[in-house]
């Protein structure tokens, strides 16, 4: 039987993050959804350091990823994510198993479950329109891509570029990667079903008319296709 992951990041903590504050053992692992294989992923927080880090290295031959903050400045990385819309950190930290606990677990998990609560912050008129131009660019692309592997890579763009106009248009968090997967699925799981297979159509028969038509339909409540007059600043 695989030995439980809460006790190897036990002995980690004790070789390894001595001088830390709170150790949690966060992502699948914290939920016992993990293979023998999976990397661990720990959080740490001290209140004598001064900068985060973040680092990957071999523990008992698994893999743990270890994310360490100064607790004094997770206020602003809170508001930070907030703005980006990406809850990793917040979450990792209301879900997380508490492995060492020095008197701060319980303030830190309440502080980051008040700001997932509250969700990301709205969007600007500016971040939106930024967005809808980036589809508009992709969505014109797409249709008059040179080849079937330029189309291939414009697509998987216009997809991930879609997923997170949504998701941030109707104050949803995003992600990256799987989560971001997750974050579409959980919020509109009838929209997610339409993106996943309009991609599917395009890679079985090169038809593009599919994911063209869910993209417009996405952007459609919120002005459509913007492309001549768009202006925004640049930075060079």
């Amino acid at each position: 039987m695989n030995e439980q992951p809460l006790n190897i990041v036990r002995r980690f903590a004790d070789q390894h993050l001595q001088s830390f504050d709170v150790v949690m053992l966060a992502g699948s692992a914290a939920n016992m959804q993990c293979s023998a294989g999976s990397d661990l992923d720990v959080v740490a927080f001290s209140k004598q350091a001064e900068v985060a880090y973040r680092q990957v290295l071999t523990f008992e031959q698994r893999p743990v990823e270890l994310f360490a903050f100064p607790v004094k400045g997770l206020e602003k990385l809170f508001e930070y994510n907030a703005q980006q819309g990406l809850p990793t950190i917040m979450r990792m930290i209301a879900e997380g198993k508490v492995v060492v606990d020095n008197g701060l677990a319980n303030s830190l998990k309440r502080q980051a479950e008040r700001y997932l609560k509250s969700g990301p912050a709205p969007w600007s008129l500016d971040e939106m329109n930024q967005a809808r131009f980036q589809i508009t660019e992709n969505l014109i692309d797409l249709a008059d891509a040179h080849s079937m592997e330029e189309a291939q890579f414009i697509a998987i763009h216009l997809f991930m570029l879609c997923c997170r106009f949504w998701l941030r248009v109707n104050d949803k968090w995003i992600g990256e990667g799987k989560w971001l997967k997750r974050e579409l699925e959980q919020a509109s799981p009838h929209l997610y079903r339409q993106g996943v297979e309009s991609l599917r159509e395009f890679f079985r028969s090169g038809s593009v008319q599919m994911m063209i038509a869910w993209a417009d339909q996405i952007i459609a409540p919120y002005g459509g296709r913007l492309y001549e007059g768009f202006a925004s600043e640049a930075y060079l």
